[in-house]
């Protein structure tokens, strides 16, 4: 299985393509940028440049789908969203007409609520039931989540005309637990971090996701959340529901609350379970 790996030279791109790597996978690279440091191909491509993505595609068989600008703070609402857009339309188009099986996109809970940036002015709306999953509703509020909600859609769209398999990931806060300020932010953000309920993702984890989607026997459209196995240090769910969320109802479980996302539906069907958790921090 020959998998296209875009946004390949980025933390989560490398990580993802060393794990692949590793397990065996046919792993392509592709990126703006180019290191001679790694163990697959890389090639230097902009998925912006329409002719450029069909050379690329042949004979692959998946993709995984990392190459947008990374939020919302990377340039104007224009160029953040426009040529997000973009390129996930290039890949998206070409990948239909080459053949290729499956696509993973890199999506974000941004789509569902905005905390990056953070906003003073953002009115969090209750969610119909928690613990939420994978089925919140989009509600993006800057340009980079409007992108997302975008390639969502497009990526949908494409499942409908006949390609294989599409799945949107909305990752969370990707961490590598060798940065203590990581830490320090998710300690400080018991108020703002609510609107993304306290989730995060090791990036190993992350990895091994991105593993088992590529092997389940997984068809047509379907959206994740994926989260770390663990809340927060310091973030008690029941608590977060009790101070921020008391007229929501629960769906399945009785209280106290353990958990503010559900990850069962994505653990059915593909056999994932994170690893790693707040624990896994530095002090």
């Amino acid at each position: 299985m020959k998998t296209l790996i875009t946004g390949a030279a980025g933390k989560l791109g490398r990580t993802i393509a060393d794990h692949l790597h590793h397990s065996g996978f046919d792993v392509l690279g592709a990126d703006l940028s180019y290191t001679k440091d790694v163990e697959w191909k890389l090639v230097v491509a902009n998925l912006l440049q329409r002719e450029a993505v069909y050379d690329l595609l042949q004979g692959v068989d998946t993709i995984v789908h990392l190459a947008n600008h990374p939020n919302a703070n990377f340039g104007t609402a224009q160029q953040v969203y426009i040529e997000n857009v973009s390129m996930d339309m290039n890949l998206f188009q070409a990948a239909l007409e080459c053949g290729v099986k499956r696509i993973i996109f890199s999506s974000s809970i941004q789509v569902t609520s905005s905390s990056w940036p953070f906003s003073s002015q953002y009115q969090l709306e209750p969610p119909a039931a928690l613990p939420v999953d994978h089925t919140l509703p989009h509600r993006p509020a800057n340009p980079y989540a409007l992108s997302k909600q975008a390639g969502e859609d497009m990526l949908s769209y494409f499942v409908r005309l006949g390609l294989p398999t599409g799945i949107s990931v909305r990752f969370p806060f990707v961490h590598s637990n060798r940065h203590s300020w990581v830490s320090r932010y998710l300690k400080r953000a018991w108020t703002d971090n609510r609107n993304e309920f306290h989730s995060f993702l090791d990036i190993r984890d992350a990895a091994t996701l991105t593993e088992h989607l590529l092997k389940a026997d997984l068809a047509g459209y379907h959206v994740f959340f994926p989260v770390a196995s663990t809340p927060g240090r310091g973030v008690d769910p029941e608590a977060v529901r009790q101070e921020f969320f008391p007229d929501v109802p629960l769906r399945g479980v009785t209280p106290p609350l353990s958990s503010l996302v559900d990850c069962s539906e994505l653990e059915r069907l593909t056999g994932w379970k994170p690893q790693y958790g707040w624990e896994e921090f530095p002090d």
